[in-house]
């Protein structure tokens, strides 16, 4: 039998063999700089093994999870930086983070009872058309040759990713015991919620 030494940042069911280990130190694999891309193919080949599990549909939920957050990070931050560059005002900065963030919180706390009746997939289809809906408002408004228009367009762009985000949440977790089997769902809530 060969020993096994535990894969800390993988599943508890993943198992790396210690001679796997043994053979690329042999061969020099694993030289200084070696180290981290071996844990690096190893995590991917655990993460790998660890995603085939899961449906396509909670695959397809998860790619999208992480690309929307990235791209809702990313766009915030480029939005801030917009209305900085326009009023070189940073007050102006946290006014358009509370415009985000003051419709997020109260529709956190109302929304979530009404989710379960309605069409989850197509609501969140909607709502991600509505949100590259709502980042061509700001380039239009660039087009009209005001900075005015570009603020408002800002302002109004916040603001509905500030709605729209809560629910988002709240429709693709609900979504999880539609596409995940029962014995996945605690492990299926975490990757989606680290997404």
């Amino acid at each position: 039998s060969v020993p096994y030494v535990k894969d800390n940042f993988a599943s508890p069911a993943v198992f790396i063999e210690s001679s796997e280990i043994y053979q690329c130190r042999q061969r020099n694999l694993l030289g200084k700089s070696g180290a981290g891309s071996f844990v690096f193919r190893t995590a991917v080949r655990v993460s790998g093994a660890v995603m085939r599990r899961y449906s396509k549909s909670f695959k397809a939920l998860w790619i999208g999870e992480i690309i929307s957050e990235f791209g809702g990070a990313a766009g915030g931050i480029i939005n801030g930086l917009l209305l900085y560059e326009l009023t070189g005002s940073k007050e102006w900065m946290g006014v358009l983070w509370l415009i985000y963030f003051i419709p997020s919180l109260i529709l956190q706390g109302v929304s979530a009872p009404f989710m379960n009746h309605v069409a989850k997939a197509k609501v969140l289809k909607n709502i991600q058309l509505i949100r590259a809906a709502a980042y061509l408002l700001p380039l239009l408004a660039y087009f009209s040759g005001t900075d005015t228009g570009v603020i408002t367009g800002l302002v109004i762009l916040q603001c509905t990713l500030g709605m729209l985000q809560p629910i988002y949440a709240s429709l693709s977790f609900s979504l999880l015991p539609d596409i995940c089997r029962k014995e996945d769902l605690a492990e299926s809530n975490g990757l989606l919620d680290a997404a």
